[in-house]
């Protein structure tokens, strides 16, 4: 740990001094990293290396303001921080495609169809994000930042800026869009 400090310290000293190709050589050490979460948060109809590469704009813009930790992981530390940019990115992007929302009856909520149990063959990670990246845009984002990255109602609040009620609506109508990868063959019945 302490060697690979040593190493992405000076680094990004560089990059915040505009040096091009230090900022080239972390960009391809960060490029496949950031293409996996915008992969996750953009739709087919979006392209995203768009909001992968706005967010490596707003990295360089702002890597001065990036404290890492001289005692921990530097590198954990850089791809955490360049994780929230590259959310946020792929949400103001998604944001910007989307009508606005004149009230409040699209977060309805809505009653869940119960699942029989029958024999089915299990999904591969490739057909579920997929899946996911079929989602409507605030049903994607919400799974994506409460399942996958795994923070609170809260924190989606103030990303998203929509009630608590909103992303309990939209985690449970895409946890059944997603539940049907795993019951192709199951009979569907009301609560």
């Amino acid at each position: 740990m302490h060697t690979e400090n040593s190493i992405i310290g000076p680094l990004l000293t560089r990059c915040s001094k505009n040096d091009r190709g230090s900022q080239k050589q972390l960009f391809f050490s960060l490029h496949e990293f950031a293409l996996r979460i915008c992969y996750r948060y953009t739709s087919f109809q979006e392209d995203p290396e768009i909001p992968m590469y706005g967010s490596f704009v707003k990295l360089f813009q702002t890597i001065r303001q990036f404290n890492g930790s001289a005692e921990f992981d530097v590198w954990s530390d850089l791809k955490n921080w360049f994780k929230n940019i590259l959310i946020d990115t792929c949400i103001e992007s998604g944001k910007r495609q989307l009508p606005e929302v004149q009230n409040s009856s699209e977060w309805d909520t809505q009653l869940i169809p119960l699942i029989e149990e029958e024999t089915f063959r299990p999904p591969s990670a490739k057909e579920i994000l997929d899946e996911i990246r079929t989602l409507d845009f605030h049903c994607r984002v919400v799974f994506n930042l409460s399942v996958i990255d795994g923070f609170t109602y809260r924190d989606i609040s103030s990303k998203l800026q929509i009630p608590n009620s909103a992303i309990e609506f939209k985690l449970r109508k895409a946890r059944e869009e997603l539940s049907k990868l795993f019951q192709p063959m199951s009979t569907i019945r009301s609560a």
